[in-house]
């Protein structure tokens, strides 16, 4: 898909998910749909931004009328994300990676 390596996850816990990579990197993955979301909902892509602080970044926009939907938590490969929305709703991912190792553009 799109020229990326499709490689297993290796946490079992969360069933049938998938890494997506290029150039050694990760670049998205694909996980089950969380089992709280009602019966018939859609999957979707997530865009996530890195920042340098996930925790400050979730605090911050609760400050501007935003919403945490999932707190901030470690996850894959030394990451830790969060899932929050804006003040319209829209929902979007954070993630922190102090990787300065693994630069570069996706391709």
């Amino acid at each position: 898909m799109f020229g990326y390596q499709v490689e297993a996850a290796p946490d079992a816990k969360r069933g049938s998910a998938y890494l997506l990579e290029s150039q050694s990197i990760t670049r998205a993955t694909i996980n089950p749909l969380p089992p709280r979301l009602p019966e018939g909902a859609h999957a979707r892509w997530m865009n996530f931004v890195q920042v340098d602080n996930v925790g400050a970044t979730a605090q911050k926009a609760v400050e501007l009328g935003g919403k945490v939907l999932v707190q901030p938590h470690p996850d894959r490969q030394d990451t830790i994300i969060a899932i929050l929305a804006d003040p319209s709703g829209a929902a979007f991912g954070v993630m922190e990676w102090h990787d300065t190792a693994t630069t570069g553009d996706a391709k």
